[in-house]
């Protein structure tokens, strides 16, 4: 049975509270002008990671075997990372025109940070595929590790943040300030 998104919302709440800031339902805009609404940005306690995070919560039925649905909520977070904050002030800061550095989707039903099992389904390799491709975009997955009993944040489908402790080497490599041009 899917969970309805406002008790995935609480869930989310309670797990990220310790580690990031979170403001909710946070206004952008598309560069086509569209306006759209983020569920959560979230800014890392930690520090080590610079930028802030986009965070879009879907209902437990993302996971239920089809692909399509997953599919749009990857390309809604692909459109959340190209779009703009137009909230005046979050949090005391000017945010306003800024982008997200991130933008992860929450749950990840699949595993995708992994490598397949061989007698994974070929859903699942598409899924993994589309997570390494939405990495372009700064677009990941949360997804949750019992073996290691923590979340990892992925971005190309690798680990680039566990939740409780903090960046790996591709997270640290990726969390640097805004690059444009030939620096990228």
């Amino acid at each position: 049975m899917a969970k309805p998104e406002s008790e995935i919302s609480k869930e989310f709440t309670a797990l990220m509270s310790p580690y990031f800031i979170l403001y909710p339902e946070v206004q952008l805009i598309h560069p086509s002008k569209g306006r759209l609404r983020i569920d959560f940005i979230g800014q890392p306690t930690c520090g080590r990671w610079q930028g802030n995070m986009g965070f879009e919560l879907k209902h437990g039925g993302i996971g239920d075997g089809k692909f399509s649905s997953w599919s749009n909520a990857v390309a809604q977070c692909i459109d959340y990372s190209q779009s703009r904050i137009v909230s005046d002030k979050i949090g005391g800061e000017d945010w306003f025109g800024h982008t997200l550095k991130y933008v992860f989707l929450f749950p990840c039903p699949f595993r995708v940070w992994r490598r397949p099992e061989p007698d994974e389904d070929r859903q699942h390799a598409w899924v993994r595929g589309q997570v390494r491709l939405a990495g372009k975009f700064g677009v990941g997955a949360i997804e949750e590790d019992p073996e290691r009993d923590d979340w990892v944040f992925t971005l190309g489908a690798e680990a680039a943040f566990w939740l409780k402790k903090g960046p790996t080497f591709l997270g640290t490599k990726h969390a640097v300030g805004e690059r444009i041009g030939a620096d990228r």
